[in-house]
């Protein structure tokens, strides 16, 4: 996966909605499934054990039991399919959790292949070339998953935003209408590309419509002031950016939602406390916050957000004696 030429030709336009095979790179392309019953050695992709010495030992001790379970699964030789492609997708989403991303295509890939109609693995590898910052491969991807689920409401929001990120304004409102109604994040998709496509009225329409389902979501005023200015309101559009911030409209996404927890770690714990201290699920936050302490307990930040979580709950006590832990 390295370098960025095999990766345009390979999911341009509608291809991706295929078995990524008849163009593009043979890298990026998912390997023929192996008849049933068969060693996959010869067809799979190569899965090999990374190095794991910069991760903190209860995550290293999961990516090696993961990947061990993979091996004995390949190695028995009568493995199903779909079993096989199941282990695949496993191991590759606790080593894109891990932050391998060379390793975790090649398993995502393999899953694929063992398992053409299953929407999870398209899905994942379409968050993973998303968080490298590829939105010509992230779209492929969720393409495809939307073409095999083609209502799932956080794959066409994800899909749109990765036709966003292009420029594709009318292919992104196109999908993100698919999700509607019912949907703040595609509400706010389409009025993100009403203001890419230079339709400023349309943009306010629906970007205050999502924000007032919403308020939390503050990442919203900014586009808001973008389209205010572009229709000549500079008072309203000064009011807005006064107003942005983070948070972004609440999406429901039960397969990025374990992603985040397939890692023990004071860090991925630290994460999951943060995007539940965004919604204001402080039981939920101080509970991640405490996770991640139990594995790191000399951690001063995981400490202050704990106190922080614990005073917005309303629990003073709790708070004034982790703050003063913190400062300890």
């Amino acid at each position: 996966m390295r370098g960025c030429t095999p990766h345009a030709r390979l999911f341009a336009g509608a291809c991706a909605l295929v078995v990524l095979v008849g163009c593009g790179s043979a890298d990026d392309a998912a390997p023929t499934p192996p008849a049933t019953g068969t060693r996959p050695t010869a067809t799979m992709r190569p899965v090999p054990l990374p190095d794991l010495s910069r991760l903190a030992d209860s995550v290293r001790d999961q990516v090696r039991d993961r990947h061990a379970a993979l091996m004995r699964a390949i190695e028995r030789g009568d493995t199903p399919p779909g079993d096989l492609g199941d282990v695949y997708g496993d191991t590759g989403l606790i080593l894109m959790a891990a932050e391998y991303p060379e390793a975790a295509s090649a398993a995502f890939l393999n899953a694929m292949a063992l398992k053409p109609d299953d929407p999870h693995w398209p899905y994942y590898l379409g968050h993973l070339h998303r968080l490298r910052g590829e939105a010509v491969q992230a779209a492929g991807f969720f393409e495809r998953a939307v073409a095999l689920q083609p209502t799932d409401l956080p794959t066409l929001v994800w899909l749109g935003r990765a036709y966003l990120d292009q420029g594709r304004t009318e292919e992104a409102e196109s999908v993100f209408a698919r999700a509607l109604p019912g949907s703040v994040a595609a509400l706010a998709g389409v009025g993100r590309a009403a203001l890419a496509a230079g339709d400023y009225a349309r943009a306010v329409d629906h970007l205050e419509r999502a924000l007032a389902a919403e308020p939390r979501a503050l990442s919203l005023h900014y586009p808001l002031a973008m389209s205010y200015r572009g229709l000549g309101h500079p008072g309203r559009a000064d009011a807005h950016l006064q107003r942005r911030s983070g948070g972004e409209p609440t999406l429901p996404d039960p397969l990025m939602d374990a992603y985040r927890r397939v890692l023990e770690s004071p860090l991925a714990f630290e994460v999951r406390g943060v995007e539940a201290y965004k919604h204001g699920e402080w039981a939920t936050a101080v509970e991640a916050f405490r996770s991640g302490l139990e594995l790191d307990p000399d951690r001063p930040a995981l400490r202050n957000r704990l106190a922080t979580a614990l005073a917005m709950a309303g629990d003073v006590l709790g708070a004034e004696a982790q703050f003063e832990e913190t400062l300890r």
